[in-house]
């Protein structure tokens, strides 16, 4: 069993009436639940590191994003299939 998490940083958004451009910075982590002991995992089986950027529109419903693209920089480990 896997977990994922992200983080999220630097956020910045260009705010135009009903659109908005969203850049942040993003690492990313794949980690094991646990070892085989039941101890943490000592590391991560994969985890990358980028940019992402977010078109994002004002509907009735509130904000919603109406794009979204990653621009991975590096990468270790490999990623779990």
């Amino acid at each position: 069993m896997r977990r994922a998490r992200h983080y999220i940083s630097n956020v910045q958004i260009d705010l135009a009436g009903d659109r908005a451009a969203v850049r942040a910075n993003a690492v990313l982590a794949i980690v094991p639940t646990s070892t085989v002991d039941g101890r943490l995992a000592p590391e991560p089986l994969f985890s990358s590191g980028g940019a992402y950027r977010f078109d994002a529109v004002r509907t009735p419903e509130g904000w919603r994003f109406s794009r979204v693209e990653t621009a991975p920089v590096w990468t270790t480990g490999t990623l779990p299939s």
